[in-house]
């Protein structure tokens, strides 16, 4: 029974199966129901793709989820593919024969693409039950759908086969699959008078020398890559698919690939017409010239070949009414609304002092295409969208009620703080929000994730509790409280709270987020209690692990890996990690410092300090990688960067004058308070001692409390301090509390074997180094566990 819970609250694709049943708010957000619950039908695995029949709980409507393989994300083609056929299936869905592409969503951080179910399958299940009517129906559709995308968006299908030519219960027949579309060189239409659909511009991404597509229905240009290929290798896998309606088979037929492509190279379709013989549909000399080797000789124009289809229709007396291509709604290109967007503001007929009057279909197809690019990360793109719609002016006038400006106010303001140096508009934004009384589940997760991202936990974590009291099983408030409570030092609570999330739904964000609950368990635990510390880093990895089976792109969970890497010791897989992370131009770019950041501090781990110092003065002068770091990786680079200039270059050393050295800037730094408190005790008690300091110093390092992270620096310092200053039973006391407190770290009995050395008590100098030794081992055999666990 617990494996069963488990495996249905599993986003993984291992896991999911038919019957499971999963909460996607996601994907409810943008359906007509009253609850998230979803139940899978069906997965059909594709190329490189999957998509899940899922029927909701509330409406018992179905629907499909279409998603990339996770381990298709590593590949950057594949993921352009895919990212590429969501555009062109967003924008094709406009047309009523072309199965709908409802929205995008993201689900594991992964772009998706909800869509209607078409209950009636696709061709090749069909053909057996059509008649001769429904059959040049389908093609008469295919062909204007073809027609319409390649008019309105300038591209074409480049993978058209039975396949992807999907049914509704009414037999009538839908193209589909647009994971190989690609523009035309020359856009047919400009944007203007098409409905607001520009041509989509877009880099061929398909490499020279490779082939993409289905072999059986290419065309010979097509299976040469040659670059001019055209609508006209559509126009021939239609031929090819006319042939298989009227025959029960395709014309080109092998034992492989290579015999299928040499035919359609040279080898001439069979005749399907004699002196007294006609074919079911009469498509015979229309097939013919759909499947001319030479492209030329093919139909130039769907509207050629439309012709020749009518022809054949009228005498045959094939009804066509349900062939009529319409389009359902208003959709405008991602990225390319802004500009007709931009002129219909202009051209409002009311307008006022900085305000227009619009209606509300007017400006649904913005809000849409904003809510989609956000989808895609492309947040400055959807501020561009959104921005006339946010109106201040509202909160002023209506304090106290949520209304449908609010809902724009609370998009707007995520996307600002998505964009680097934006997050206080959005923060103000939200706190405007605040005073309405009843307000969504989204601005309690949306302002509370800002406040996160601010550090401001604690107003977080009561934005959380306010909302979980109305949300109490919101999961992305649960997710958002986790952090917060992490950042305030509540770890019990937040490990209960992370735990609660896990067994409701492990997606990527909740198995980051509970991996984040050990990982700073383990390192509360790391000196009292090792082998415990062990066992929760074991659980931490598996997490770490898992989320990253569900999407390997997922750039929290790849920093995730890097830090339990260096845990573990396994330097080179952790710096090969950084690189992986530093290199990806995709991600955003505070994970790729934040990469950076741990690559440098691991640098410094292994000695290699001029070679840390030389990353940190080349990463501060690129500017294309450095500008607008937080504030928070800022303070940590710096200190990385003073820290090895006072340890290697300043205490402890002196000038040839027998002076001590003192560099000025690391004084300063370290020097400086904030809020009336060092950031950094441990090495301001280090410099003061040093500049001779010493009571203030001792002061400090007395001072560092038991929740802090530095509490075993400042205790060691402590008692190298006394010793120093011949304080040799203090530091005795000092150096066996530090054993007391951390006995699962080596480095303990070493201090005490120093300092009881340096007071002359030899036999408990000797137990100390002998203590250290066995400590040692044990660690080392502990983590060789670990990194055998990772290999």
């Amino acid at each position: 029974m617990f494996r069963e819970f488990f495996e249905n609250r599993m986003l993984h694709f291992n896991y999911l199966k038919p019957g499971s049943q999963l909460d996607l708010p996601e994907v409810a957000g943008y359906l007509d129901v009253q609850s998230p619950e979803f139940e899978i039908l069906a997965i059909h695995p594709g190329g490189m793709g999957v998509c899940f029949q899922i029927k909701s709980l509330s409406n018992l409507e179905t629907y499909a989820l279409k998603c990339i393989h996770p381990e298709f994300l590593g590949d950057k083609n594949a993921l352009n593919r895919f990212h590429d056929e969501l555009e062109v299936w967003r924008s094709a869905s406009v047309c009523s024969a072309v199965a709908e592409a409802i929205a995008i969503v993201q689900i594991n951080d992964m772009p998706t693409v909800l869509a209607t179910w078409m209950d009636g399958g696709n061709l090749t299940h069909v053909l057996p039950k059509l008649d001769r009517a429904r059959k040049f129906e389908t093609i008469v559709r295919i062909l204007r759908a073809l027609q319409w995308a390649q008019t309105k968006l300038g591209v074409i299908h480049r993978d058209l086969k039975p396949t992807n030519i999907l049914f509704d219960t009414d037999s009538l027949a839908y193209l589909s699959d647009w994971g190989l579309a690609r523009p035309l060189r020359a856009a047919l239409v400009s944007a203007s008078g098409n409905g607001g659909l520009a041509a989509i511009d877009r880099p061929d991404r398909t490499q020279i020398g490779s082939f993409l597509g289905t072999v059986t229905y290419a065309a010979p240009e097509q299976i040469m890559n040659a670059t001019t290929v055209d609508h006209r290798a559509d126009i021939y896998a239609l031929g090819c698919i006319m042939f298989e309606l009227e025959t029960g088979a395709p014309p080109f037929t092998g034992t492989s690939l290579q015999e299928i492509a040499h035919k359609h190279l040279h080898v001439f379709p069979p005749k399907l017409k004699g002196l007294f013989r006609q074919t079911p549909l009469g498509l015979a000399r229309v097939i013919e010239r759909c499947l001319a080797k030479d492209s030329g000789a093919r139909y130039a124009t769907y509207d050629e070949l439309e012709r020749d289809l009518l022809a054949v229709a009228s005498r045959r007396n094939f009804a066509l009414d349900r062939c009529v291509i319409s389009e359902r709604y208003t959709r405008h290109q991602l990225g390319k609304g802004h500009a007709v967007q931009q002129q219909v503001i202009e051209n409002a007929p009311i307008k006022g002092k900085d305000v227009v009057v619009m209606e509300y279909d007017d400006i649904t197809p913005y809000l849409e295409e904003a809510s989609h690019l956000m989808s895609l990360g492309r947040y400055h793109e959807a501020e561009v969208l959104l921005r006339p719609f946010y109106m201040p002016e509202f909160f002023v006038t209506d304090p106290t009620s949520w209304h449908i400006y609010s809902d724009y106010a609370v998009s707007y303001a995520f996307c600002l703080q998505q964009i680097s140096g934006r997050l206080d508009e959005a923060l103000g934004i939200y706190a405007a929000l605040d005073t309405v009384q009843e307000k969504p589940a989204e601005f309690y997760v949306n302002y509370s994730y800002a406040l996160n991202q601010a550090h401001k936990n604690v107003d977080a974590k009561k934005v959380c509790q306010q909302g979980l009291a109305h949300f109490p099983n919101d999961l992305a408030i649960l997710g958002n409280y986790t952090i917060a409570l992490m950042a305030c030092g509540d770890i019990e609570e937040a490990h209960t709270v992370s735990m609660h999330r896990l067994a409701m739904r492990r997606d990527v964000n909740s198995l980051q987020e509970a991996a984040a609950v050990f990982r700073v368990q383990r390192r509360h635990l790391r000196n009292r209690d090792l082998p415990q510390a062990m066992t929760l880093a074991e659980k931490e990895y598996s997490l770490i692990k898992e989320g990253l089976a569900l999407n390997p792109r997922s750039a929290a969970l790849r920093i995730a890996e890097i830090q339990f890497l260096r845990f573990a010791g396994a330097r080179n897989e952790a710096l090969d990690a950084c690189q992986a992370v530093m290199d990806d131009t995709q991600i955003h770019r505070t994970y790729r410092q934040v990469a950076f950041l741990e690559c440098v501090e691991e640098i410094v781990e292994s000695q290699h300090f001029k070679t840390a110092l030389e990353m940190i003065d080349k990463f501060a002068s690129a500017d294309s990688f450095a500008t607008a770091v937080d504030t928070s990786l800022q303070e940590r680079l710096f200190f990385t960067k003073w820290r090895i200039y006072a340890d290697k270059y300043m205490i402890g050393r002196d000038n040839p004058s027998g002076q001590r050295i003192i560099i000025r800037q690391v004084a300063d730094y370290f020097l400086q308070k904030k809020e009336e408190e060092y950031p950094h005790p441990v090495m301001t008690a280090r410099v003061l001692e040093w500049i001779g300091r010493v009571d203030e110093a001792e002061e400090l390092l007395r001072g560092v409390t038991s929740d802090s992270d530095d509490l075993w620096d400042a205790r060691k310092e402590l008692a190298l301090l006394l010793v120093r200053q011949d304080r040799f039973s203090e530091a005795v006391s000092e150096a066996n509390s530090l054993v007391e407190a951390a006995p699962w770290k080596a480095e303990s009995y070493d201090v005490l074997s120093y300092v009881a050395d340096k007071a002359g008590d030899v036999n408990l100098a000797n137990d100390a180094k002998k203590r250290a030794d066995e400590t040692f081992e044990k660690e080392k055999e502990l983590f060789e566990r670990l990194r055998t666990l990772i290999s």
